[in-house]
């Protein structure tokens, strides 16, 4: 008598790379090609989660990250050989924020204060978040005023030296 006995499909693990993701990201599956002993035609499938739930129409190995900071992303890889089905999911990966850059910083030069100076920052943010601005005034490295505002009312003595920092963030 003889037995037939159907060898397993293989797979052993699944990830998405790269392993940092932002909103915007081109991610990807990447696992190493399936093995079927019995040499059968095996068909792969992919599929793609944000927080847990299904993202419709994500069906290939690559999608384009649509999440937002703080959210997990995962993916699915599925095997099929008409007899065996094999199902790997990724780890979950996070979402990461990047912080807002600061394009342009700008003083009056020279400083005067009629009328008084009004420092000029220009941020943006690639995840879109809303940028704060805040402006740190130091007189002879005292500082004299922190806030929103980029005009400094501090009264000023002369011959001082004046520094302006602005810092930007996006609430993440």
């Amino acid at each position: 008598a003889w037995v037939v006995q159907k060898h397993k499909l293989g797979l052993a693990s699944a990830s998405i790379s790269p392993v940092t993701l932002y909103k915007g990201t081109a991610a990807t599956i990447t696992h190493a090609p399936p093995t079927d002993p019995d040499g059968d035609l095996v068909t792969t499938s992919y599929a793609w989660y944000l927080d847990d739930v299904l993202v419709p129409g994500a069906t290939s190995s690559g999608w384009t990250v649509a999440g937002t900071q703080g959210s997990n992303v995962r993916g699915r890889v599925t095997l099929a050989d008409g007899r065996d089905t094999v199902v790997i999911d990724t780890a979950a990966v996070p979402i990461s924020n990047r912080p807002p850059t600061i394009d342009t910083f700008t003083l009056p030069e020279p400083l005067l204060r009629v009328p008084a100076p009004l420092a000029s920052a220009t941020a943006s943010d690639a995840d879109g978040d809303t940028v704060a601005y805040e402006y740190v005034w130091t007189h002879d490295g005292v500082e004299v005023q922190r806030g929103s505002s980029p005009t400094l009312t501090a009264t000023l003595q002369p011959g001082k030296v004046v520094t302006a920092k602005v810092v930007v963030t996006d609430g993440r």
